[in-house]
C-alpha cells in the first residue's frame, strides 16, 4: 500500500491493475511516442501536444485532436465497410456542415427548411424529385440573383451522345392538379 506519491524512475509495469483515487499527470509525449499507451504497441496512444488540447496517435502519427473550441480529424473519417451509420438524429442535428470537394450521397437527401445549390446542381440518376410537405409552399423557384439583364431560365438539355434534331422532344412540362390529373 503506497499513500502519497509515487515517482519512479524507470518504466513500472502495474501487474494485476491499478486505481488511483485522484488525478494522474503525464509527460506530454507525442505522435511517435504517446504519454499513454499499451504494451507491444508504443507508437499508438494518447499525447498532449498543446494546453488545452488531447491528441490521439496510431502508428506513430497524430490522427485527431481535441482542443476547447474543434475535434480535428487529420485522415479522414469512415466508418467500416458496409456499416450504415446516422451522424446526428432527430432532436440532436448538426447545426452546419462546410464540404470542401464532392459530396456523395447515397439515399434520399432530404431538407427541413428551404435548399440552397449555389453553384448548381447535378444528379448522375434519370431524376431529380423536388417536393414540399408544406401546402402553400412553391416545390421549385428558379431565380437570377446575379443584378444582370438575364432572366432566369429552366433549360431542357438532351444529352444522350447525339445531338437534338429539330422537331425533337427533349422534354415535357406536366402540370398534375391535386386529382393528380396531368393537363399539359
Amino acid at each position: 500500500l503506497v499513500t502519497g506519491v509515487l515517482t519512479t524512475t524507470a518504466a513500472t509495469v502495474f501487474n494485476g491493475g491499478f486505481a488511483a483515487g485522484g488525478v494522474g499527470t503525464f509527460a506530454d509525449g507525442s505522435a511517435g511516442a504517446p504519454s499513454i499507451t499499451n504494451t507491444g504497441d508504443l507508437n499508438t496512444g494518447i499525447l498532449f501536444p498543446a494546453a488545452d488540447t488531447v491528441g490521439f496517435s496510431a502508428g506513430g502519427t497524430e490522427r485527431m485532436r481535441i482542443t476547447t473550441d474543434k475535434v480535428q480529424f487529420n485522415v479522414d473519417a469512415k466508418v467500416g465497410t458496409n456499416d450504415a451509420h446516422d451522424l446526428g438524429a432527430n432532436g440532436a442535428r448538426w447545426k452546419d456542415l462546410y464540404l470542401s470537394g464532392t459530396a456523395n450521397i447515397t439515399g434520399v437527401l432530404t431538407t427541413t427548411a428551404a435548399a440552397v445549390f449555389n453553384g448548381g446542381f447535378t444528379s448522375n440518376g434519370d431524376t431529380v424529385t423536388l417536393t414540399s410537405s408544406a401546402q402553400d409552399d412553391p416545390v421549385l423557384i428558379i431565380q437570377n440573383t446575379t443584378n444582370d439583364s438575364n432572366s432566369a431560365r429552366l433549360k431542357f438539355v438532351k444529352d444522350r451522345g447525339a445531338a437534338a434534331l429539330d422537331g425533337d422532344d427533349i422534354a415535357d412540362i406536366i402540370f398534375a392538379g391535386e386529382n393528380d390529373a396531368q393537363e399539359a
